[in-house]
């Protein structure tokens, strides 16, 4: 398994556009992951704002 030294090592040895390449892939996965956590919460209070309930029966 790798250690965060190995990574550090292996982005050094990238050349510049891998390096950026690299922080383009965290910052969507930071920015995103950090963007559904957000979103889930906020349907959870949303959602659930008047209790639980049942959802209407559709004949």
């Amino acid at each position: 398994m790798p250690s965060v030294a190995s990574v550090k090592k292996d982005l050094e040895a990238l050349g510049t556009t891998g390096q950026e390449e690299i922080l383009n892939y965290l910052e969507e996965v930071i920015v995103l992951g950090s963007f559904a956590t957000e979103v889930t919460n906020e349907v959870k209070e949303n959602r659930f704002s008047k209790g639980k309930s049942l959802p209407p029966l559709w004949a």
